[in-house]
């Protein structure tokens, strides 16, 4: 449990609720830092998978103009799915999401193995590592962050690296937008 009871969970795209609350003030920042040039939305689901991906993204991005989408999706399925046919479907999803919304910038933020399922952490890795590269061929940006040994859920100290992580990795790719 992170402050105020929130749960430093990491699963869902974009970020589940309870995260985006943490996100928005912690000890260190408000809206991760951001200044008012760039507003932060945070939406997401506890839980979901990434067959919900692209129904997900139409529906929040059909109505609203952005600038950028940050996904962390994924880690989830490794429970079901193998690494290469998730990479699979990641590298078709992320070309439809491109072919439909052309001007979006995406940005990856690598997943989290939880630590109690050690035999997806090469899957974990792989999956990290290709869905990157399509990212970065996409013309996206890739968000990585240290491997923590939290279990499941995140310990408050690991969530605010996280953070740190993500604002520096947000800036840098807004910076180039």
């Amino acid at each position: 449990q992170g402050r105020s009871g929130l749960s430093g969970a990491m699963h869902g795209f974009v970020w589940p609720v309870d995260t985006a609350e943490y996100a928005r003030c912690t000890s260190w920042s408000c809206n991760l830092g951001r200044s008012v040039k760039a507003m932060l939305k945070w939406r997401g689901k506890r839980g979901m998978h990434w067959d919900r991906f692209l129904e997900s993204a139409f529906q929040v991005l059909s109505d609203v103009s952005r600038a950028m989408w940050l996904v962390n999706l994924g880690g989830n399925d490794l429970a079901q799915w193998s690494g290469k046919s998730l990479i699979l479907q990641v590298k078709d999803d992320l070309q439809s999401h491109t072919e439909w919304f052309p001007h979006m910038f995406i940005a990856w933020f690598d997943i989290i193995p939880p630590q109690i399922l050690k035999q997806t952490d090469k899957a974990h890795e792989q999956v990290n590592r290709e869905t990157g590269n399509i990212v970065r061929l996409q013309g996206g940006s890739v968000i990585s962050h240290p491997r923590w040994d939290d279990g499941v859920h995140l310990s408050e100290p690991s969530f605010d690296i996280l953070l740190v992580d993500l604002q520096g990795g947000l800036q840098a790719a807004l910076g180039g937008l």
